[in-house]
């Protein structure tokens, strides 16, 4: 977990500009879910959507390059940025309705940090 909180706190500390530069461009579908207070992330394409609090994001994602022998993705947007890792065999949050979720989502949104499990497929 630690180690997982350092990528996240380098790849955030990127400036903005820096990083769409060293940018390998991909794109992912997937959707998360999460609880305390509920909340869902539906990503398609690039494009994604948040629901929490009543409230809706949407913006487009920069993903990082994926990480050597994982499949662990940080992103980022104007107002959310977060990891994307493979859970272990299922999602030890064990947070969603999702049948077998086979990722974890660690992301930041309005100074919270939310967690969740889930989908997602490269396309």
């Amino acid at each position: 977990m630690a180690l997982l909180l350092f990528g996240l706190i380098c790849f955030i500390s990127y400036p903005h500009s820096e990083l769409r530069q060293k940018v390998v461009q991909f794109r992912m579908s997937g959707y998360f879910e999460g609880n305390e207070p509920f909340w869902d992330f539906e990503i398609k394409g690039n494009t994604f959507i948040l629901r929490c609090n009543n409230e809706t994001e949407k913006d487009t994602l920069v993903f990082s390059q994926k990480q050597a022998h994982s499949e662990t993705y940080a992103f980022e947007s104007k107002n959310v940025f977060g990891v994307i890792r493979r859970a272990n065999g299922c999602c030890d949050l064990d947070i969603t309705e999702e049948e077998n979720p086979t990722h974890e989502i660690y992301f930041s949104y309005q100074g919270v940090t939310f967690m969740g499990c889930g989908k997602i497929k490269i396309l």
